[in-house]
């Protein structure tokens, strides 16, 4: 394997920590950019491309490959487009390192067998699977935020 291959989140540009990577290989997804609200963070996207970082646009079968294994887990778009990519160069036998501090994309990260840093919260130190339950009867449902049974709200809970 060759040099490592950092797949940077919305965080690394939101807490100024491009100088980590100045000389690194990295890419990221337009989505993050999309993301950043400040002026500052992209600006320092812009930079980063500029300089290091290339946008990297999964393909789909590795996007859908990715949808089905983190099926359940509360992630976004961009956190499916981000692990989409890593997983893709994982697959291509590259080492991967996602950066972010969103600890969902950190757990469905480690189920992909791809690797992550934290920027400044740190990282996940065990995987956790997680289901959504009526907070007052308990119901088991994957979608909607209200019960489908008593119309209470819906919650994240780890599966144990």
């Amino acid at each position: 394997m060759s040099d490592v291959i950092y797949v940077l989140d919305s965080a690394v540009f939101i807490k100024n920590a491009t100088s980590w990577f100045n000389d690194k290989l990295c890419v990221t997804s337009y989505l993050v950019y999309e993301e950043l609200l400040s002026p500052q963070a992209r600006m320092e996207f812009e930079r980063m491309q500029l300089q290091n970082m290339n946008l990297y646009v999964p393909s789909n079968k590795f996007r859908k490959e990715v949808e089905a294994k983190v099926k359940g887990l509360k992630l976004s778009k961009t956190d499916v487009e981000l692990l989409a990519i890593g997983y893709e160069l994982f697959k291509k036998g590259k080492k991967v390192v996602i950066v972010t501090d969103d600890y969902w994309i950190q757990n469905a990260a480690r189920m992909l067998g791809i690797g992550y840093k934290g920027v400044e919260r740190g990282e996940i130190f065990k995987t956790l699977r997680w289901k959504k339950i009526c907070e007052s009867c308990k119901h088991e449902q994957q979608e909607g935020e209200k019960c489908y049974k008593c119309g209470s709200k819906i919650v994240w809970v780890p599966v144990l």
